[in-house]
C-alpha cells in the first residue's frame, strides 16, 4: 500500500498536522498505536487542568467555545470539544495501529516510495506494511516514562508509580502515612498540590525548575508573552540571543493552573518541602542538601519574568500603556502564592525521611521520546537527535529527505512543542509537504 504521507503518533500533534493535509486535499495516514488522544484521556489525574488559555489549545481550524483566556476549569470540557471536532474532520486515520519500524524503502512498486512503514499486525486488519513518499514523527518527547534507578531501592511495600498512572489521592488511602512525590515540574507541584487540598500528608522532593506568575493585572501569563512577542521567537532568533543555550535546554517555567503554585503555597498547605532525592538505604529516604538553591532558584526566575514583562510595560509609547490593564494592589506581582515563607529560605530542611512512615512514591520524573524505537535509520537519529534529551532538533531532516519531525522542543521556533506552536509549525510544514507534491505533478506535466 502506498500513501504519500505518513503520520506517526495520533495525539494533539498529529492530529492537528492531518488537519492542515486533509485541508489542502493532500494523500496521508495518520497512524496511533492506541486511541487517538489517547494520552490526553488515558494518562492524566482525574483532577487534570491545562494551564494554557483556552484560545491556545485550538486544533486548525477550530472555533473557540470558551472563555478566550479562562485557564484550567473547563480541561474536559476542552478535551469533548477536540473530540467532536476530529469526529466531524473525517480524518484519514487508523487507530490501534502501532508503528515497529520506519526504515528506508529497498523493493516497491512505487517509484516515489522513499520509506517503508512496519506496523504491528492486526487480527481485523491486514495492513501491516506502507510505503510512502514523507514520514512525520509527532510522537513527541513525552512518550516513555522515566524513573531513576533509585527506585528499584524502594521496598515492596511502598507503592510505586509514574505520575502517568497517579489518576487520584484514593490510590493512597492510608490517612497517617506520607506520600513522596519526587520532582518539582509541571505534574509535580500540580499532584502535591491536588494531593494536599484531600488531606493527604506529603513529601515533596524538589528539583529546579523556574518559577514564573500566572496573572498579573488581571491578564494571563500567555497574553503578555503575546504582547511582549515572547511567543513569536523563532529558533533562527533564539541563537542569536545571549542565553540562546539556556533557552534551547533550560527547563521551562512552572506554573498552575487557575492560579500559581511554588514551593511557599505548597509548604503553607502543610507539604514537607525536601531536597532533590539522592538515595534510599538503611530504611531511609537520602535527600541532597539543596533545598535552599532550588527555592532560590525558582523565586529568581519568577523574579525575572516579572521585571521583563514590567520593564517592557514601562518601554510602550503613553498610549500603549494606556490601553494595558492597570495596575493595582491586587493585581501586582509577587502573587499571594509566591509570598516567601522564612522556614524555606533558612535553611535546606530535612535530609533523612524514614520509609516506615511512607505509604508510596509518585515519580514526577519525566519522560523521553519514543522515536528511537521504531526510526531505523541510524543517521538520522545520529545527526538530528538532541544527544541530552533524545530527541530530534530540526523540523525537516538534514540527513534523510522527505522525513520530518514535529512536535519538538525548538523545532521551528518557542512554541513547537505545544498546541498554539503546532498550528505554527504545520502551517509551515504542511506547505513544504504539498508544494513538493505540486513540483513533481509540474515537471510530470513538462515530460509529457
Amino acid at each position: 500500500m502506498y500513501i504519500d504521507t505518513v503520520i506517526v503518533g495520533g495525539g494533539i500533534c498529529g492530529v492537528n498536522l492531518a488537519l492542515w493535509l486533509k485541508e489542502k486535499d493532500h494523500d496521508y495516514l495518520l497512524l496511533e498505536k492506541k486511541d487517538l488522544l489517547g494520552p490526553w484521556k488515558h494518562h492524566r489525574w482525574n483532577a487534570f487542568q491545562l494551564n494554557t488559555p483556552n484560545c491556545c489549545n485550538l486544533l486548525h481550524g477550530q472555533q473557540l467555545e470558551l472563555e478566550e483566556w479562562s485557564v484550567g476549569k473547563d480541561y474536559e470540557k476542552q478535551r469533548q470539544l477536540w473530540q467532536e471536532y476530529i469526529a466531524q474532520s473525517n480524518l484519514h486515520y487508523k487507530d490501534h495501529h502501532k508503528v515497529t519500524s520506519i526504515a528506508r524503502v529497498s523493493d516497491s512498486n512505487e517509484p516515489r516510495a522513499k520509506f517503508s512503514i512496519q506496523i504491528e499486525p492486526q487480527e481485523e486488519d491486514p495492513l501491516f506494511s506502507i510505503s510512502c513518499r514523507n514520514v512525520v514523527c509527532c510522537s513527541g518527547e513525552n512518550h516513555v516514562p522515566k524513573t531513576p534507578n533509585v527506585a528499584a531501592k524502594a521496598p515492596s511495600n511502598i507503592l510505586q508509580m509514574h505520575s502517568r498512572d497517579f489518576k487520584g489521592p484514593e490510590q493512597f488511602p492510608k490517612k497517617d502515612k506520607a506520600i513522596l512525590v519526587v520532582g518539582s515540574g509541571q505534574s509535580g507541584i500540580q499532584i502535591v498540590d491536588h494531593l494536599l487540598d484531600a488531606g493527604k500528608k506529603v513529601w515533596f522532593c524538589t528539583s529546579q525548575g523556574p518559577g514564573i506568575f500566572r496573572s498579573y493585572r488581571g491578564k494571563d501569563v500567555f497574553y503578555w508573552l503575546e504582547r511582549m512577542g515572547m511567543t513569536q521567537i523563532t529558533d533562527e532568533m533564539r541563537k542569536t540571543m545571549p542565553n540562546a543555550e539556556q533557552m534551547r535546554y533550560g527547563r521551562k517555567p512552572v506554573v498552575g493552573s487557575s492560579s500559581s503554585l511554588s514551593f511557599f503555597s505548597v509548604a503553607r498547605k502543610g507539604a514537607t518541602i525536601l531536597g532533590s532525592l539522592e538515595d534510599i538505604q538503611d530504611g531511609k529516604f537520602l535527600m541532597k542538601g539543596n533545598r535552599l538553591e532550588n527555592v532560590k532558584v525558582a523565586m529568581s526566575a519568577y523574579q525575572k519574568y516579572s521585571d521583563t514583562v514590567k520593564g517592557w510595560i514601562a518601554k510602550q509609547p503613553e498610549e500603549v500603556q494606556a490601553a494595558l490593564p492597570a495596575e493595582t494592589p491586587e493585581t501586582d506581582l509577587p502573587e499571594p502564592e509566591w509570598e516567601c515563607l522564612d522556614e524555606l529560605l533558612e535553611s535546606n530542611g530535612p535530609t533523612e525521611m524514614s520509609l516506615k512512615d511512607c505509604q508510596g512514591v509518585i515519580w514526577a520524573t519525566g519522560y523521553r521520546s519514543a522515536v528511537s524505537s521504531y526510526l531505523k535509520i541510524p543517521e538520522a537519529i545520529e545527526s538530528d537527535m538532541n544527544a541530552r534529551t533524545g530527541s530530534p532538533d530540526v523540523m525537516v531532516s538534514q540527513s534523510v529527505p522527505g522525513l520530518f519531525y514535529s512536535g519538538f522542543p525548538w523545532i521551528r521556533g518557542m512554541l513547537s512543542d505545544v498546541i498554539k506552536g503546532f498550528e505554527m509549525d504545520h502551517e509551515i510544514l504542511s506547505a513544504k509537504i504539498v508544494s513538493q507534491e505540486e513540483i513533481k505533478c509540474d515537471k510530470q506535466t513538462m515530460q509529457k
